[in-house]
């Protein structure tokens, strides 16, 4: 079942290409701030590494931008025998 994408009162809808386009803050002390693309474009490297496919994504900032929200539907029989299923147990 598709996941239904409710933003925070207050975020904005975008599309993820736009996140390119936002700025990062800059780093604090040990702070390092991550821009929401690259977050977003390794999320999708290691989840298509694993065989898994998005079907469909949907992103929200709220904040000024400092706080990204999302879903992905993911398709993660795509590539039978490459996504290993979790044990019984819960456990990895």
């Amino acid at each position: 079942m598709p996941a239904q994408f409710i933003a925070h009162p207050g975020a904005v809808t975008v599309a993820r290409g736009a996140l390119q386009d936002m700025a990062t803050p800059g780093a604090t002390g040990r702070w390092q701030p991550v821009p929401h693309s690259a977050l977003v474009d390794s999320l999708s490297a290691a989840m298509a590494r694993r065989g898994m496919v998005i079907k469909r994504e949907a992103y929200a900032i709220h904040q000024q931008g400092h706080v990204l929200c999302d879903t992905m539907d993911l398709d993660w029989q795509a590539h039978k025998g490459r996504c290993r299923p979790l044990p019984k147990t819960g456990k990895l």
